[in-house]
């Protein structure tokens, strides 16, 4: 893994956990879809740069 990818999965890690603590902030039906969101990101981005090194 090189180091630019390592650092992409920071930021992208660090979004993730900035949007979940936002999340604090809004009523609990937003919460929800908050949290959702900040899930999938999190999961997708993980995803996405494990499997591009296999695709470039």
């Amino acid at each position: 893994m090189s180091p630019t990818t390592l650092i992409e999965l920071g930021i992208l890690t660090s979004a993730a956990l900035g949007l979940s603590l936002l999340t604090f902030l809004f009523p609990k039906k937003r919460r929800t879809f908050l949290w959702i969101v900040a899930g999938l990101l999190l999961i997708g981005g993980i995803a996405f740069y494990s499997a591009r090194p296999l695709i470039v």
